[in-house]
């Protein structure tokens, strides 16, 4: 009867310690790195997501020939995903904020234009697109990146992000 006691106390115990807050300070925020041409991101040791650095262009500026891009703003609601990308590239639209869930698929059209019908989305999620088929020579021209490119850890590797508005 004793080491009945004994285990419900110290399960008792690990339970409090466990759902204690956790301070600001302890709290591990994402980084940002450029990463090195022979590092590939699919092995990347970084144990948060990871934004690759790519160059900026003006807002209004459409995505340079073959650079990835999805069409900004995406709005909650929303049932088409577009953007752009190099032609004939098979990609898939996945939901980073719950691990990964896919919303769909589709290919860069000729035209270096896609789009991938959705359920309606909802707001505060960020959405990203991958390759279908994973290739690293992509990390070698940072210019085809997205402007939001990330590495996801246990989820993937994305040519470009957005945030979903309200």
């Amino acid at each position: 009867m004793h080491i009945v006691r004994y285990i419900v106390i110290c399960f008792l115990i690990i339970g409090l310690g466990a759902c204690q807050p956790v301070k600001e300070n302890e709290i591990e925020k994402p980084t940002s790195a450029a990463l090195p041409v022979e590092l590939s991101p699919l092995f990347s040791p970084v144990a948060t997501a990871t934004t690759i650095t790519v160059p900026q262009a003006s807002p209004s500026a459409i995505a340079p020939e073959g650079r990835f891009a999805l069409n900004r703003p995406v709005r909650a609601g929303d049932t088409v995903v577009s953007g752009t990308g190099p032609k004939g590239t098979a990609i898939k639209l996945f939901d980073l904020t719950r691990m990964g869930i896919e919303l769909g698929d589709g290919i860069v059209q000729d035209d270096g234009r896609f789009a991938i019908k959705v359920e309606p989305l909802p707001a505060n999620i960020r959405i990203g697109i991958q390759l279908v088929e994973q290739d690293d020579r992509i990390w070698e021209d940072k210019t085809r990146l997205g402007p939001e490119a990330l590495v996801v850890p246990l989820v993937g590797v994305f040519v470009d992000t957005t945030l979903v508005t309200p």
